[in-house]
């Protein structure tokens, strides 16, 4: 969202707009992104009642912040809120609020390691039951110049823009920014899986023979030793590696020394390295959340994407020199398996978290098994971000996962989703309305409801009255309200979909764990709930 103009949307517990007035660009953005991730994530099926009033942890992290200074100290105000709009202590706590949720609520100031060490404390909260669900988040803006002022006066930023990750003639790393949220849960409960974490561990090395900023091997080989010896996994079967690398050489030349006394030590294969720094930059408190997303990406993907700027390797890493250590350069398969993560930060955190792929693949690839259209009847806030929706669904082929998932999705309203609509997937023709819930058409719909609660038809209908087609599917009150009440008369247009559509209602899961609820519907059996 613009940093001007920000507007709340679906809460229980609705935020002032004085202090929305007042909120800095963490706070904003922060809200926004996991609104999106915890409250409305399609892939994920998650609907706003599965985290609303629950025992959900928020864990937030952040580093520097280049908006304090403008707004609080420079910025003429009239009011005192906004050290409450950018106090970033407050971050995770605004999602908890918002949400309505009752469990942990962290906010931690770190360095480069802040990803994984709030995945590690969300992973150990949940493992400890006291939190059912985890919102993850770290933010990191480069909104002045001045940090870069800094950076440059230590000799870590890169001269040319570049971001050469192992590469002999690294120089240094160039700024970016990113904010990530991830949402976590328990296996057994998710609806779709992205990887599994198998474990994560940060650690402040304090028994240093150097300044902070000065890189060392023996920590780094002693906390990979311990990890691995602490989860019971043979390091020489991870497949990849997502390493930090930073571009800065000489931290680069002791990350991947330490890592080739661990994991190379027993391995007769190359292990596959890449860093994503050298494709986005550093982002400071979000690279380790970044480097996992590339992760995630490449496992559903199935291609590891290629490093940037890496031609010759470091001569100070024996382990690249040899081959022992490949630079992922061109476009590569994932291998599946074990994938770690490693992140090292400016004054000694370290920090390593090793994932698991999700291996089971989708039947006939999501294609469905049949030439039947499939019916998505899906809400939205807005009338142009539905009619987005609706674009981008249509233009994809038919996949019955992820028409499984939305059917989940949208069983149950979403607050400020004032907006329907459906369309169908699959169809030779074009279907589509879109209809705004305005207060008369409300009540209309709530007396058509009560009136007929227990006449669901499935399939695809034309309206007599109205020129539109009318989707009938196991949700009150889409039929036309004013249409069913005069009386008018239906004609199907599908009558091997109408006959057949009692099976397609609820799509069979192909690859991925779904909740099934109830069972499917059929059209003598029917209770007027929404499915």
């Amino acid at each position: 969202p613009k940093f001007g103009r920000f507007r709340v949307f679906s809460s229980p517990n609705p935020i002032s707009q004085l202090t929305l007035r007042n909120l800095g660009p963490y706070a904003r953005t922060t809200l926004s992104t996991a609104r999106v991730q915890a409250e409305y994530e399609p892939r994920a099926s998650l609907n706003p009642n599965d985290v609303r009033n629950s025992r959900m942890g928020v864990f937030m992290g952040t580093q520097f912040s280049d908006s304090e200074t403008t707004w609080i100290y420079i910025q003429d105000v009239e009011n005192g809120f906004s050290i409450l709009g950018h106090n970033r202590g407050m971050l995770a706590n605004r999602v908890s609020y918002w949400f309505n949720s009752y469990g942990p609520s962290y906010s931690f100031h770190s360095g480069d390691t802040c990803g994984i060490e709030g995945l590690s404390i969300a992973y150990d909260a949940i493992e400890k039951g006291y939190c059912e669900t985890a919102l993850v988040g770290t933010a990191a803006f480069a909104m002045h110049p001045e940090m870069s002022f800094h950076y440059k006066g230590l000799g870590i930023l890169s001269d040319d823009g570049y971001n050469r990750s192992f590469d002999d003639d690294a120089n240094g790393f160039v700024r970016s920014e990113a904010l990530v949220v991830f949402f976590l849960q328990k296996a057994k409960n998710a609806k779709r899986i992205y990887a599994s974490i198998v474990h994560s561990h940060a650690e402040c090395y304090g028994d240093r023979k150097a300044g902070y900023i000065v890189p060392l091997e023996y920590p780094m080989t002693n906390i990979l030793s311990n990890f691995y010896q602490q989860c019971g996994i043979d390091p020489s079967t991870v497949s990849y590696l997502e390493a930090d690398g930073s571009g800065i050489k000489a931290r680069d030349a002791a990350e991947l020394n330490a890592i080739s006394n661990v994991l190379l030590r027993d391995k007769q294969l190359p292990l596959l390295i890449g860093s994503i720094k050298s494709n986005l930059g550093h982002t400071s408190a979000s690279a380790a959340l970044v480097s996992v997303v590339k992760v995630l990406i490449s496992m559903e993907a199935g291609k590891i994407p290629p490093n940037y700027s890496f031609n010759k390797p470091s001569q100070k890493i024996p382990a690249l020199v040899k081959g022992k250590l490949k630079v992922v350069t061109e476009a590569e398969p994932w291998p599946g398996g074990l994938a770690a993560v490693n992140s090292v930060g400016l004054t000694g955190v370290f920090g390593h978290i090793l994932l698991r792929s999700h291996s089971k693949e989708k039947v006939n690839s999501g294609l469905p098994e049949d030439d039947l259209p499939r019916l998505l009847v899906i809400s939205g806030r807005t009338e142009e971000g539905l009619n987005d929706t609706l674009d981008k669904l249509e233009s994809h082929p038919v996949d019955v996962e992820c028409v499984r998932l939305l059917h989940d999705l949208y069983s149950s309203d979403i607050i400020n989703f004032s907006y329907r609509g459906y369309t169908l997937i699959g169809s030779h023709d074009t279907y589509r309305d879109i209809k705004g819930l305005t207060p008369n058409l409300v009540s209309e719909y709530i007396a058509t409801c009560a009136e007929f609660s227990s006449l669901i038809i499935f399939g695809t209908a034309r309206c007599a009255v109205c020129p539109l087609p009318l989707p009938l599917l196991a949700v009150r009150g889409l039929l036309c309200a004013a249409s069913s009440r005069r009386g008018a008369s239906v004609q199907p247009l599908h009558n091997d979909l109408l006959c057949r559509a009692p099976s397609l209602v609820r799509e069979p899961l192909t690859s991925t764990p779904v909740k099934t609820g109830a069972d499917t519907l059929s059209p003598t059996a029917l209770d007027g709930s929404t499915r």
